[in-house]
């Protein structure tokens, strides 16, 4: 399970909002949609989380995903259109070959470029998919440090 503190920023029902500071493990996130960037000089971001520990305004808190969903992500983003970049070189390579066409590495080629596509419109599928499940969202599973200074009008409830 992954773990990151974050500092919430305000609460809407079940939900809050939370900054946290980006990490390299969010490039391959699929959640990462659910993410914004804060401004392009600095590292801070917002994520919507749902408030398990149930966080106030100012409070520090502990963030976690489940591994499984960033193993998930990772087979997404980088493992599956990899893996069909090399199938579809081999696939036009051997079709082009089975046919007897002209120039079979202009054939890989092309199919090395359908077999991307096709993973790049699953990586799509996913994704949305993915934005409509809580399965993919962080939870905030734990207050560190309560907010010393409450501030009731950043409540939004």
């Amino acid at each position: 399970m992954i773990r990151e503190r974050a500092v919430v920023e305000k609460i809407f029902g079940e939900r809050a909002v939370i900054r946290v500071k980006r990490t390299e493990a969010c490039a391959g996130c699929v959640a990462r949609g659910m993410c914004h960037a804060l401004g392009t000089q600095t590292e801070d971001m917002e994520v919507e989380a749902i408030n398990e520990a149930g966080a106030s305004p100012g409070d520090v808190v502990m963030v976690s995903v489940p591994s499984g969903t960033l193993m998930k992500s990772t087979m997404v983003v980088y493992i599956i259109p990899i893996a069909s970049l090399i199938i579809g070189l081999f696939s036009g390579i051997k079709l082009a070959s089975a046919f007897e066409l002209k120039n079979p590495s202009l054939w890989g080629f092309a199919g090395s470029l359908g077999m991307m596509a096709l993973a790049f419109l699953f990586a799509r599928w996913f994704d949305r998919r993915a934005s409509k499940s809580t399965e993919f969202v962080p939870r905030i599973v734990e207050v560190v440090e309560r907010c010393k200074e409450r501030n009731p009008s950043r409540d939004q409830k």
